[in-house]
């Protein structure tokens, strides 16, 4: 560059950018101060030329790193002045910057705006590099939004001119990109098929960074599937190639990735102490190391990351002092960088250690502070439609209202949690096998049994929670009997090749859902989507329409199918949950209930029956299934055993019989008893059960077992017969 034809203002941007003092006039160093100080003094007397579009871009990618919505102030000025001065690669610049400052705030229609604009004047300018990379960028905000099929679509679009350009870098990158769609809707291998053929070109053109990124991306698939082992050896192979090319932010990369690893393993293993504690030490010492380089390089968006891993793991360490610490440090960036969704995801995390304390201290001020990062938690969470820190948000509210004895705030935190859990479910169920079923339901089992307790103690001032309970426990006791290989197989045999076409699109669908609702992000659009082909398969799949109905029965339709004389009781058992001791953790109690509804509920009936170490004691004093141990626990016509019966069902006789007093008015029959057991209820003979001496249970009522009495609903809301 010939810098003799450049304007003083020229020179002055590219010096401040290398970072060389500048002296002006008298001998004044302006270059010793800030930087962004600096570019705000040349601007300030700049005539309005292309030089000053020149310093307003500089100082909107300067706070690109540093406060977004300074950085929104200035491209828009820089997009004001290039249009006035019909400056197209101005407008090209401002486009560009405002399209990814919208990005980082998850506005993705004003992204997209700004780079459909941009990208119309590329294609007046024919500049096809540039174009490919618009193409690029609106792939990317496709992806984000779940739109997979068009962010492909934008993908090949790029790649089409990078092939006709025989730009390697280019092409590379699409495939890296269409790789990180694949790994985005769980397609795994095809995700590393794009990233192998990305590897590849990388190697041709010897492009190390992109190969580091490559192997990078490898690992995080193979982190994804659960083989840490092979995904350490992807990192490690990144980690070498950044090394050796000084890349402080690949090498954070790695060391960031390979922490969470560690802390992964260590949330898992909850069987051996000392191996989880010396797991969680690991993460730390990589999470330490990222930082470290992080903050070397002013990547001030990973340096809150990092506080935030680091605090994770002092926080399950009970480390909580050093939590906080990480906790504010990150929450300070996050408000500096404008990052929503960092602060609200914060803020829960700073609620959650706030409850623990106020568990271990009894501390009213840690309540106090558990409530007030939690209700900042949730106002913003809901702002920008983040689904999983919503969840963390009112889980953190429920358990704290109810510790300070505010019913009514606890069960309307607690039914938002609830409601989030069953959608949760839902979208993950259509796919996933039945052992996955059992594995997802332990990750999300203690929202269920915490709202149980909550219901046992308030059934009475608030009984409409206990329809709550009961919609839940038979929704996903269906769900955990319905198989999707029965559904998938009634699909594939109908021969019907739209029908098999719809469902394949609608299970991707929920696999993306299911994925970006994991990761907290904006669903909507892919859920709509969803819902339409779903409209489809229940009026065109028997099979597709079962599972719907399942999804659906509630307590009000299972009254609907009982007669005069029948009654449904749900049983259901769970660990029991007493804030008055603990916000956080449970009793060694395992309680067993029955909910029972009969035609003149107005709410099903919740009643605490006994711990499931009574029920132990009855039924294990004996061993096997001989003669002699059948006796001893339903006793014999001499001898009576009323022991179940006290247990179990005299409660439940009381109330059929002296609070509803429904039974006594039909003498002339025997009364029908739909039971769904649970838990250890499943080795019990309900009918076998002794009131008195030769009087038993199938002496009274018609006992029939159901899995579910949502079985006895159909399409019509009558008792099967």
């Amino acid at each position: 560059m010939n810098l003799q034809k450049l304007t003083i203002l020229t020179i002055i941007i590219l010096l401040l950018l290398a970072g060389v003092p500048i002296i002006i006039g008298s001998g004044e160093v302006i270059a010793q101060q800030n930087p962004i100080d600096s570019l705000k003094q040349v601007i300030a007397t700049a005539k309005e030329d292309t030089n000053k579009v020149k310093t307003l871009n500089v100082l909107t990618k300067k706070y690109q790193r540093i406060n977004l919505d300074t950085s929104l102030i200035y491209a828009k000025q820089t997009l004001e002045l290039a249009k006035k001065l019909s400056y197209k690669k101005g407008m090209l610049w401002a486009y560009n910057n405002i399209g990814i400052i919208h990005y980082y705030h998850s506005d993705f229609s004003l992204a997209l705006e700004n780079w459909n604009k941009e990208l119309k004047i590329k294609e007046e300018l024919k500049d096809k590099t540039g174009m490919s990379d618009c193409y690029n960028n609106i792939g990317i905000v496709h992806r984000n939004q779940g739109n997979y099929d068009k962010a492909i679509e934008f993908y090949k679009k790029s790649l089409k001119i990078d092939e006709e350009l025989k730009n390697k870098t280019g092409m590379s990158s699409c495939y890296n990109n269409i790789g990180l769609v694949h790994s985005d809707q769980g397609l795994y291998d095809k995700a590393i098929e794009f990233y192998l053929r990305a590897l590849k070109i990388k190697e041709e053109i010897k492009d190390k960074n992109g190969m580091s990124n490559c192997y990078n991306n490898i690992g995080i698939v193979h982190y994804e599937q659960g083989s840490y082992d092979k995904a350490i050896e992807f990192y490690k192979k990144s980690l070498k190639i950044d090394e050796e090319l000084k890349n402080k932010n690949g090498m954070a990369s790695c060391y960031n990735n390979i922490g969470n690893i560690h802390k992964r393993q260590g949330l898992y293993d909850k069987v051996h102490p000392v191996k989880r504690d010396s797991l969680f030490n690991k993460a730390i010492e990589f999470y330490l190391k990222a930082l470290r380089l992080n903050e070397e390089t002013g990547n001030k968006y990973w340096m809150s990351n990092n506080y935030i891993c680091i605090g994770l793991v002092h926080d399950e360490q009970g480390l909580y002092d050093k939590a906080i610490e990480f906790y504010l440090r990150a929450l300070k960036i996050k408000e500096k960088l404008g990052d929503k969704k960092g602060i609200a995801s914060t803020y829960g995390n700073i609620a959650s250690l706030h409850i623990s304390l106020a568990d271990s201290l009894v501390s009213i001020a840690h309540i106090d502070s558990a409530l007030q990062y939690a209700n900042k938690s949730l106002k913003i969470a809901q702002e920008i439609n983040a689904k999983r820190q919503i969840m963390y948000a009112n889980s953190h509210l429920s358990k704290t209202y109810w510790g300070l004895k505010q019913n009514k705030k606890a069960a309307e935190n607690f039914n938002a949690l609830i409601e989030l859990d069953n959608k949760n479910i839902l979208m993950n169920f259509s796919f996933i096998s039945e052992k996955e079923k059992e594995n997802f339901f332990a990750t999300i089992n203690q929202d269920y049994w915490q709202y149980n307790s909550f219901a046992l103690e308030y059934k009475n001032t608030q009984p409409d929670i206990t329809g709550v309970v009961y919609n839940n426990t038979v929704k996903n006791k269906g769900l955990l009997l319905k198989s999707n290989t029965a559904m998938r197989n009634a699909v594939q045999s109908s021969k019907d090749t739209l029908l098999i076409k719809k469902y394949k699109e609608w299970i991707l669908l929920k696999k993306q859902i299911a994925k970006k609702y994991s990761k907290g992000e904006n669903t909507k659009e892919i859920e709509t989507q969803a819902n339409e082909l779903e409209g489809y398969l229940v009026k065109n799949s028997n099979e597709f329409s079962d599972f719907k109905k399942v999804q659906n029965i509630s307590w009000e339709q299972v009254q609907t199918g009982l007669k005069e004389n029948e009654a449904a009781i749900e049983f259901l058992h769970f660990p029991l949950l007493i804030p008055d001791s603990s916000l956080t953790d449970f009793t060694n109690q395992t309680q067993y209930t029955a909910l029972i509804v009969t035609k003149e509920s107005k709410y099903p009936e919740m009643l605490p029956l006994f711990e499931e170490k009574q029920l132990e004691n009855i039924i294990g004093k004996f061993g096997g299934n001989n003669y002699s141990y059948i006796n001893g626990i339903y006793g014999k016509n001499t001898e009576v055993n009323a022991e179940l019966y006290n247990l179990i069902w005299a409660p439940i006789d009381s109330f059929l019989n002296k609070s509803v007093g429904v039974f006594s008015r039909h003498t002339d029959t025997k009364p029908s008893i739909y039971v769904s057991p649970s838990g250890l209820l499943h080795k019990i003979s309900f009918s076998a059960i002794a009131k008195e001496q030769n009087v038993y249970l199938c002496d009274a009522y018609d006992i029939e077992m159901k899995s579910t009495t949502g079985k006895i609903v159909t399409s019509e809301g009558f008792a099967q017969t």
